[in-house]
């Protein structure tokens, strides 16, 4: 429960203004890593999926087939919407 509350609050913190500042590769990979995807991370640069924009194309469905469990899915989800 303590971990998900710290995820949570990363991802609140990476999807805040002032993550902005930071290239879209960058911010791509520590948002999908605040979401608890960090294992995942090289999947993702598999499959060319390196920037916000195509993240925000990903459905569930994409994210299950890459490997991420539950929690993480929707935790990257709520972030990107």
């Amino acid at each position: 429960q303590r971990q998900m509350c710290i995820r949570d609050s990363v991802v609140a913190e990476w999807t805040s203004s002032a993550a902005e500042d930071l290239s879209p590769a960058v911010f791509a990979e520590q948002l999908v890593r605040a979401a608890g995807g960090e294992e995942f991370w090289p999947r993702f640069v598999e499959e060319g999926i390196q920037d916000v924009a195509t993240l925000k194309l990903l459905t569930e469905a994409d994210l299950r087939e890459l490997g991420l469990p539950l929690g993480c899915r929707r935790r990257l989800l709520a972030a990107l919407n």
